[in-house]
């Protein structure tokens, strides 16, 4: 079973004090539950690709370079902080780079979803 908490914390100690400043785009906006929702989704996928990558023994330069992508791109896929989401293309292109099925990447199970409840608690 694959659970990936990576970035729970991350998500928990946003750059600010205020928990609503969670997102780089939107500092001093309250975001509603679907936007929280949608931050958990973007970073659990970016921990699951920086997962598989590691389990590939491979760095973010080298997955970059195999999806035609720039490394600072990767770095903000894996931290899920890519803009408003990953284009469904380059999630496909990463999949194929990393040799999983993109299913892999936006699959979550029970215990992930348990993760997200918990943070949408202390978020809202």
């Amino acid at each position: 079973m694959f659970l990936c908490y990576t970035y729970a914390g991350d998500f928990m100690n946003a750059d600010s004090d205020n928990p609503s400043a969670v997102a780089d785009s939107t500092p001093d906006k309250e975001l509603s539950e679907m936007d929280i929702k949608k931050i958990m989704i973007y970073r659990q996928i970016g921990a699951k690709i920086a997962y598989y990558r590691t389990l590939r023994q491979m760095t973010q330069a080298e997955l970059a370079k195999k999806v035609n992508l720039s490394r600072s791109s990767i770095v903000r896929i894996e931290r899920g902080k890519y803009n408003n989401g990953v284009p469904i293309s380059t999630l496909l292109d990463i999949a194929e780079g990393l040799r999983i099925d993109l299913a892999s990447l936006v699959t979550f199970s029970e215990e992930e979803k348990k993760v997200w409840w918990e943070i949408d608690k202390h978020m809202l």
